[in-house]
């Protein structure tokens, strides 16, 4: 059986078809802690992995917030846009009017 520990994890084909199997072995909790240094790891590199999965989730909550007042600043534009578009619209057709209303045509 291949040696598994909180860090390394195992070649795809000798995982367990579970739907529980998680992906990320690095755990929160204690149990990922004595795991990795059961394994043999330091305790130095087993907190600069977990500073990097903290950092990283950070990051990734950053650029999601990023990406989501993008979205809503797009959407604006969008409106902004298609108001524009009306209003213009409705400015030529009181121009137009207008424009028919101060020089009428004669009739002869």
């Amino acid at each position: 059986m291949p040696y598994r520990c909180a860090v390394i994890e195992r070649p795809p084909e000798s995982r367990p078809a579970t739907a529980s199997h998680r992906t990320d072995n690095v755990d929160d909790d204690d149990g990922g802690l004595l795991a990795a240094a059961a394994a043999g790891f330091s305790p130095t590199l087993i907190s600069d992995v977990r500073e990097v999965r903290r950092l990283m989730t950070a990051l990734q909550s950053r650029m999601a917030t990023k990406d989501a007042l993008e979205l809503i600043a797009r959407d604006w534009r969008l409106v902004a846009s298609c108001l524009d578009r009306t209003l213009f619209c409705l400015y030529c057709a009181i121009v137009t009017v207008s424009l028919a209303a101060y020089f009428p045509r004669s009739e002869a």
